[in-house]
């Protein structure tokens, strides 16, 4: 595996919200009854890091830059939406849910036409209601996971990233949740708690 890839898979995430950033909202939507938060990411703010943890802008890129992140919680599952500016063939999604017992890790890869997801927390979690699809008419990855597989849990904060590798040493990275691509402490920002009621 990549190397810079085994270290986004083990991002942990920031224990502090990223309220206060501009175009973030926490709303009741659709579906009906779900707890819902989007936020809006800043263009061309996706990093160049190596190997090293050394960053550097890498505004021309188009295939790491998420633009906008939508997760939802219902009582049966969440759903992620991330867009970005461009859809390319080569990617990964990396993603960290938290539920007030354990944290998992969502990894999916783009690789030679064929895509990818799993979800893991202690090793990797079965979860065979798991669903991705991968839409690049409209730039736009999205990820559905039952509750089931995840305790069913009462709220959940969320933060994604995409990462795409340039050689051995030097990834691509954007932080779907935070204005300038990425955290020094590879830190992921995650969404406020988003939690249910009983008939959601």
């Amino acid at each position: 595996m990549h190397r810079l890839l085994r270290l986004g898979v083990r991002l942990m995430t920031s224990a502090a919200c990223c309220a206060g950033i501009a175009g973030i909202a926490v709303t009741a939507a659709s579906p009906a009854g779900a707890a819902t938060y989007t936020h809006v990411d800043p263009a061309h703010d996706a990093q160049q890091i190596n190997a090293h943890g050394r960053s550097s802008h890498a505004k021309a890129n188009k295939t790491a830059d998420i633009v906008f992140t939508r997760v939802e919680h219902t009582r049966t599952a969440v759903r992620t939406v991330v867009h970005v500016r461009r859809i390319g063939d080569r990617w990964t999604y990396t993603a960290q849910l938290h539920t007030p017992d354990k944290t998992f890790t969502i990894v999916g890869q783009r690789r030679a036409g064929s895509t990818t997801f799993h979800l893991a927390s202690t090793g990797t979690t079965t979860c065979p209601g798991l669903r991705d699809r991968v839409v690049a008419a409209k730039q736009k990855i999205s990820v559905l996971i039952p509750t089931s597989c995840l305790g069913k849990p009462q709220w959940v904060r969320e933060g994604v990233a995409m990462l795409v590798p340039q050689s051995d040493s030097v990834t691509i990275v954007d932080d779907g949740l935070r204005h300038g691509g990425w955290n020094r402490q590879l830190h992921l920002s995650l969404s406020p708690r988003l939690g249910t009621r009983p008939g959601r």
